[in-house]
């Protein structure tokens, strides 16, 4: 072999192990979380968005590194647990960039996000408690794989200049607008006397007393169910669908709320105008904590010629 050849081998074997460590590397993140579990082959790139494998590969590794959390559960138990938080990530479909960057990279939005789903009936308490411990810990390392992407810092620049001109034109827009600050402080008094009106609810028969009692609202509520139709592919008929009320409500921008007497229609409007005075919404829901809810009961406009029109949708004089 002649020197050219052995330098040419030499400069070939050189690039080939550069190529291969920056194939293996892995950017460091952003120290979510101690010891970060990779969703992927520890031999392939990581996957820029996470599906139902590598989500289940994920909550898997890191229910077995719970340890004495999952010991006094039996193990069919701690399975059903941990399929179950799987089922509920795979509801929400591939978590990629735009998802994490939506919530604002937390992972308690996240895993408020997963959670809006709820654990499925047939867990324990004890399963109950390891699924929503598990929900938590999978959303910090899911975040944490994604801020080691290589593009990661990128996208997060973008996203960054995005907002901060989205902040900008808004900052101009209230300064052009003369905004003095009345209009915050009356949406303040008006969510207060909106959560005050609406978040307490009666309830009848709960008791052994006759008289009628009030309850809280977050302590009475119980999420509804609400029935839709889908036109299948090859089907003449509808199919049957049922979808928690709050993704039902979250997929629309007008909805009509149609149901028997005690169905829970009228706490359900309760429920949406406390939250939306408190800004309290999470998950899918979010985006509406920047609405100013207003509840028209019906039955007070009995005697009027007429419905009111928008302006005057107003509180009492106390809260204007």
């Amino acid at each position: 072999m002649t020197g050219f050849e052995t330098l040419l081998l030499r400069v070939a074997a050189t690039a080939a192990s550069a190529v291969v460590k920056s194939f293996l590397a892995r950017t460091p993140g952003a120290g979510l979380t101690q010891d970060p579990v990779g969703p992927g082959q520890r031999w392939r790139r990581p996957p820029p968005e996470l599906r139902d494998p590598e989500i289940r590969r994920l909550t898997e590794t890191l229910a077995g590194r719970m340890g004495g959390a999952t010991a006094h559960l039996p193990e069919h138990e701690r399975l059903a647990a941990v399929d179950a938080v799987g089922d509920a990530f795979a509801a929400l479909g591939a978590l990629d960039m735009d998802t994490m960057l939506s919530l604002d990279l937390s992972p308690t939005a996240l895993a408020a996000h997963v959670r809006a789903h709820g654990p499925p009936a047939g867990l324990s308490v004890a399963g109950q408690k390891l699924y929503r411990a598990l929900v938590a810990l999978s959303c910090e390392h899911a975040l944490e794989h994604m801020t080691r992407l290589p593009a990661f810092a990128a996208r997060a620049d973008v996203e960054v200049i995005r907002r901060t001109g989205e902040l900008t034109r808004a900052v101009r827009t209230l300064q052009e607008g003369g905004a003095d600050g009345a209009d915050h402080a009356f949406e303040e008094r008006y969510g207060d006397y909106l959560a005050r009106t609406h978040g307490r609810l009666q309830l009848f028969g709960v008791t052994l007393s006759r008289s009628r009692q009030e309850w809280p609202l977050d302590v009475a509520y119980i999420s509804l169910a609400v029935g839709g139709e889908q036109l299948l592919p090859g089907k003449a008929e509808p199919h049957q669908t049922a979808q928690r009320a709050e993704r039902a409500l979250a997929s629309a921008d007008r909805i009509l709320l149609r149901g028997p007497a005690g169905s829970g229609k009228t706490t359900l409007i309760q429920w949406l105008a406390v939250n939306a005075a408190r800004r309290s919404f999470e998950g899918d829901l979010a985006p509406w904590n920047a609405c100013v809810p207003f509840v028209l009961r019906l039955r007070s406009f009995t005697s009027a010629e007429r419905l009111p029109l928008p302006e005057e949708f107003s509180p009492p004089p106390e809260y204007r």
